[in-house]
């Protein structure tokens, strides 16, 4: 969970707009859903790479994880950011396991 705090207008008698987002803890996040999320978005990894700005060698080692992602929280975060900006949805275990799936594009 994310909380944000906002400033509103003055003339708004409301001070803080509190937003909570839901977010799917990156710590969870396998290498092999990664892998999975690259190859479904038709990149490759230089192109996910640089759309993350992290190193190819980084992103193969991610990609290499049989369990949890290794890596830095920002890198980690950067390499989902750029994998969900092309339109990847990443589904936490559910107990099927977990997936990735192509956001719906409407």
């Amino acid at each position: 969970m994310v909380r944000c705090d906002t400033f509103r207008s003055p003339r708004d008698h409301c001070q803080h707009l509190w937003i909570t987002l839901i977010l799917m803890d990156h710590t969870s996040i396998t290498g092999r859903q990664l892998a999975a999320a690259r190859t479904l978005a038709e990149m490759s990894q230089a192109e996910v790479a640089k759309a993350a700005n992290v190193s190819v060698p980084t992103l193969k080692r991610m990609e290499g994880a049989s369990g949890a992602v290794p890596g830095m929280t920002n890198n980690v975060a950067a390499v989902v950011r750029a994998l969900e900006d092309a339109g990847i949805m990443f589904i936490p275990s559910n107990g099927n396991g977990p997936g990735v799936r192509l956001r719906d594009p409407t």
